[in-house]
């Protein structure tokens, strides 16, 4: 399941951080060489966000979209966007 992948693989919160700012290029390329992962990852990475609504594709390019990541066990999103908030700081500051 990917339910979790948000919160515990780094390249997701990474990719999709990069996703919001201003980059000559953002395609699973350009993120598989940034981030040292496969451009199969990277692609099905996009592709698992672009799905759920959080990354979307537009005349310009890849951009932060307005979903929210949801998972089946009920967490509450307040604990995943409490979560998620430290994960998106950590990943701007890496970049």
């Amino acid at each position: 399941s990917q339910d979790y992948a948000f919160l515990t693989e780094p390249a997701f919160v990474a990719i999709w951080v990069a996703c919001d700012l201003d980059l000559p290029r953002k395609d699973p390329e350009s993120m598989a060489e940034r981030f040292g992962i496969t451009v199969e990852k990277a692609a099905e990475i996009m592709q698992i966000l672009s799905d759920r609504g959080l990354i979307e594709k537009t005349a310009e390019g890849w951009v932060r979209g307005t979903g929210r990541w949801k998972t089946s066990d009920g967490i509450p999103s307040s604990v995943i966007a409490e979560h998620h908030k430290v994960c998106v700081r950590q990943a701007g500051q890496a970049l």
